[in-house]
């Protein structure tokens, strides 16, 4: 991929009533959609690219995992910003406004019961590449974050989990834990364990602690507009043969 322009719907739209009065209507979500090009690709580039756009590999929704969201959050808006319902786990319930140790206040959060697990959300990853989560909590004494790695059967082949000291007496603090996905990793289950609070988390493909930001992950999208522009198409030459291909995702369902 050589471009990626990300657009979001515009969330408020205005209104003027008859007496002259504008008022303002804010939809709760904002879908988004992405402008995705590729220049001067080798037909080896774009193979399964074409074929997935075309059906080969069954019909849409797809996920998408652009690569603004692998070096920001892969977690969808509605997770990274803990909105009601977006985590689960028995014994977790929405929390309100809470002060961390940064002095931000996000508005939304969670709380346990006994410091029961919390499940954030289970993401792909790819094997050898290195994947940071990490989150705001406290607990009793400290919490932890887990990473459970799983193979396409679901599988467990491997948990990393690390601590970070946050008591209740202070406000939460950040903690992340880094691994890499071993080899046959499809996916890697996200928990935050002994945090009787817990705000922000964020999953990234990156080995170091990226700044939070809400989550680009988008689990369902359906692609339009797709072009292909010729650039070099040499019989001889395999080296010569190269396009350039543009196509617009757009999300659906929540955002």
């Amino acid at each position: 991929m050589s471009a990626e322009q990300i657009d979001v719907a515009e969330r408020v739209r205005f209104d003027t009533t008859l007496g002259g009065v504008q008022k303002a209507q804010i939809s709760g979500t904002s879908p988004r959609s992405w402008q995705v090009g590729m220049a001067a690709a080798a037909p080896r580039d774009i193979s399964h690219l074409s074929g997935l756009l075309e059906g080969l590999y069954g019909p849409p929704p797809w996920l998408y995992l652009g690569p603004w969201a692998q070096v920001n959050n892969l977690l969808t808006k509605a997770t990274s910003m803990f909105l009601p319902g977006s985590w689960s786990g028995i014994g977790v319930l929405a929390g309100g406004p809470l002060l961390l140790a940064d002095g931000s206040t996000p508005r939304y959060s969670v709380s346990t019961i006994g410091g029961v697990p919390i499940t954030v959300s289970t993401l792909p990853v790819v094997p050898g590449v290195p994947v940071t989560a990490s989150a705001w909590a406290s607990g009793d004494t400290e919490f932890s974050l887990s990473l459970v790695f799983l193979d396409a059967a679901g599988a467990t082949l491997d948990t990393v989990t690390a601590r970070t000291q946050a008591t209740m007496a202070e406000p939460p603090r950040r903690g992340h834990v880094t691994a890499v996905p071993p080899p046959g990793s499809m996916n890697a289950r996200f928990r935050i364990l002994g945090a009787r609070r817990a705000a922000l988390p964020a999953f990234t493909w990156t080995k170091d602690l990226a700044p939070w930001a809400v989550g680009e992950g988008a689990p369902k999208v359906v692609a339009r507009g797709l072009s292909k522009s010729v650039l070099l198409a040499s019989r001889d030459k395999s080296y010569l043969r190269r396009l350039s291909m543009n196509f617009t995702l757009e999300e659906v369902g929540n955002a």
